[in-house]
């Protein structure tokens, strides 16, 4: 059975979080395929679905949550 991973990747120039979600893989440098945005994985499934509870169904939808 593979792990999950949740994380959330934030633009580094802009601050803003450009995506949430669930990876089978992790990497322990954060880099993504875009060298703007940065890959913070979350501890735990709670603090992930806590995260997403304490957004707006409208904030939501502008995200790209893969494997959600």
């Amino acid at each position: 059975m593979p792990n999950d991973y949740y994380f959330l990747d934030v633009n580094t120039k802009t601050l803003e979080i450009v995506a949430i979600g669930l990876s089978e893989t992790a990497n322990h440098s954060g880099d993504t395929d875009n060298e703007d945005v940065h890959r913070i994985f979350m501890s735990s499934p709670g603090q992930y679905n806590k995260f997403k509870s304490k957004i707006s169904e409208s904030q939501l939808a502008r995200l790209s949550i893969p494997g959600d």
